[in-house]
């Protein structure tokens, strides 16, 4: 994933996540990358976990939330009170 990481582009980035699905039985997703992420970016990436479960795949982050992503997940409140980058699924930890 590049660039922002927007609603404006959730149709974008969820075709590119569902190939890859398509393409092989493990993926992880790189974020690094990523310049500006919302709410509409961290439900995706949760509903493509729980798809690649559901059809015996596995859909990992490549590390753990930094950067934007971070900034996305501290705003819509997926950190552990007063641990700040501690978040409240291990998968933002990139441990999934």
């Amino acid at each position: 994933m590049t660039g922002p990481q927007t609603i404006a582009r959730v149709e974008e980035s969820y075709a590119a996540l569902t190939k890859a699905l398509g393409e092989s039985a493990d993926v992880a997703v790189d974020c690094a990358p990523v310049e500006e992420a919302d709410v509409a970016f961290l439900q995706l990436l949760l509903a493509a976990r729980r798809d690649a479960t559901a059809a015996g795949r596995r859909l990992v982050l490549a590390a753990p939330a930094g950067g934007a992503l971070a900034g996305a997940l501290t705003a819509a409140g997926f950190e552990r009170p007063g641990q700040p980058g501690a978040w409240t699924d291990s998968f933002w930890a990139g441990e999934d």
